[in-house]
């Protein structure tokens, strides 16, 4: 990884493109290792080399952006904004809204908790019995 201190990687005037170009070519590592710990919880269907080149464009942005005086490390910055980019990039590409996404989550975790009470209430049948048999007296 690179050691630049804070001050070469955004001092007062612009970075040169040389130092730019290094500091992409040493964090390259880091993108390539948030893409794959990413990718591990995405379908297959996702691209590793998509997570990848939104993590560089991440990486440029953090560079770009960097601001020393704020008291924290670049490597740290720069982690943030790669996996940022990387997960704004996963949104545009996903053509279903959040909110389904997260309702689909809460019944797909309610369906184990309905086997779990079937099971304990000695209950075989449909997914509804056990929430019938707990709702009728």
């Amino acid at each position: 990884m690179c050691t630049i201190p804070a001050s070469h990687v955004h001092a007062e005037q612009p970075c040169h493109p040389e130092q730019v170009e290094a500091l992409i070519q040493d964090y390259a590592p880091l993108v390539k290792y948030i893409a794959q710990r990413l990718a591990c919880r995405l379908p297959a269907s996702v691209c590793l080399d998509d997570l990848i080149s939104a993590g560089v464009l991440g990486l440029m942005d953090a560079i770009a952006k960097y601001d020393p005086t704020r008291g924290t490390t670049f490597k740290t910055y720069a982690e943030l904004r790669i996996r940022g980019a990387m997960l704004d990039d996963l949104r545009e590409w996903d053509w279903v809204p959040r909110s389904v996404r997260q309702k689909e989550h809460a019944l797909t975790a309610a369906i184990p908790a309905n086997s779990l009470i079937a099971s304990s209430l000695d209950l075989n049948g449909t997914i509804c019995e056990p929430f019938a048999h707990l709702f009728c007296s």
